[in-house]
């Protein structure tokens, strides 16, 4: 294997390396956007079962994880 096959196998591997904080930034900003849809009042009051105090808990502590992880950014 010569110099040109270690180079592109080094960009290969950081290539691979650098997909998993991407796919994860992109599930986590859908998961914020979709609890923030759903903790809002006008959401609540047309579906009722939100407001319920688990489901509030839930979509509270998922919306904090992924506001953390876009805070961890810089």
């Amino acid at each position: 294997m010569g110099k040109k096959g270690k180079i592109m196998d080094f960009f290969s591997a950081m290539g691979r390396n650098l997909m998993l904080p991407i796919a994860t930034l992109a599930a986590a900003g859908l998961i914020m956007g979709l609890t923030a849809a759903l903790t809002k009042t006008q959401v609540q009051e047309a579906l009722p079962f939100l407001t319920n105090g688990g489901v509030l808990y839930v979509l509270n502590l998922l919306k904090t994880i992924t506001s953390k992880v876009f805070g961890l950014i810089p």
